[in-house]
């Protein structure tokens, strides 16, 4: 499958493919939700981000046994919003090249 230019297009053509080359999306989703009463797995819903990031984020750091200082935690919560990601955009590039080419994933330690 190859790129298109158009966010929209390549959605479509990812659905119908079933979110190959990254992953078997369905069969991915299914799975997790089959597994989703166990306690070391925990679903996120986007909404509920939205709504209450900070909130969320220490209910999963919570979830991981993750402490922060509280200075730590706000930057942590910052750097997860949209705008942030908008504007740091270029920082994610390194994560979502290995994603889609199947190697290790390369996180940026300037994401941190």
């Amino acid at each position: 499958m190859r790129p298109s230019a158009s966010a929209l297009d390549f959605f479509r053509l990812w659905s119908e493919h079933c979110g190959t080359p990254l992953t078997p999306f369905w069969d991915n989703v299914r799975g997790w939700w089959n597994v989703r009463h166990l306690p070391n797995v925990k679903f996120v819903h986007f909404n509920d981000l939205k709504a209450d990031l900070a909130g969320e984020m220490r209910g999963i750091a919570k979830f991981l046994d993750i402490s922060l200082a509280p200075q730590d935690f706000e930057r942590a919560v910052s750097n997860c919003t949209f705008d942030y990601m908008k504007a740091h955009a270029e920082l994610g590039q390194d994560c979502a090249y290995w994603l889609a080419h199947g190697t290790k994933v390369k996180i940026s330690p300037h994401a941190l």
